[in-house]
């Protein structure tokens, strides 16, 4: 079923998205990685699971917290493969230190990869259906530091969920007989 699909897996050059990628080859879909590391390192993942798995593996360097970057890693796969069909978004840093100790540029790279990486997602499907939005919106107040932009974005997207839910959740209930009959 998933044979011959194509999955970007972000921050898949390591740890538990170098994991699904490789499950995700093993069922038979071709992986464009994404992530930091060592140039041969990453190499050696990316033909270890292609001749493994006989499956097409790319890799493209982005940093998911650049919106351009992250067009850019769609772009490639769509170049390469001829599209993407699944998305796992798995990117994200760490950084371990004393608060008092904590260097400003490493806060501002935690911060814009474990935050902005969340509307990458966002910024795939808008790239690929054309329609610049949200997501890439939301990632560039957060790498400007725009606070009020950000909370304001956050708010929308979180008045929508939970509208998307209630719309749900009531559907549900409407279709459901045995639900209808506790109201």
């Amino acid at each position: 079923m998933l044979s011959r699909k194509i999955a970007v897996v972000t921050g898949s050059t390591s740890g538990i998205g170098l994991a699904i990628a490789t499950a995700l080859a093993a069922e038979g879909v071709d992986i464009v990685l994404n992530g930091f590391g060592d140039p041969a390192e990453i190499e050696r993942h990316r033909a270890a699971l292609a001749e493994a798995h006989g499956v097409r593996a790319a890799y493209v360097a982005a940093d998911m917290a650049k919106p351009a970057e992250i067009r850019g890693l769609v772009a490639e796969a769509e170049r390469r493969f001829g599209g993407v069909d699944i998305l796992v978004n798995n990117a994200g840093i760490q950084h371990v230190a004393k608060i008092v100790d904590f260097p400003e540029e490493r806060w501002d790279q935690v911060i814009a990869i474990n935050l902005a990486y969340l509307a990458g997602g966002v910024i795939v499907v808008e790239y690929i259906f054309n329609y610049p939005g949200i997501g890439s919106a939301l990632v560039d107040a957060v790498n400007n530091h725009d606070i009020p932009v950000v909370q304001a974005l956050a708010m929308l997207i979180a008045a929508v969920y939970v509208g998307v839910n209630l719309l749900a959740d009531i559907g549900t209930i409407l279709v459901t007989p045995r639900l209808r009959t506790r109201l």
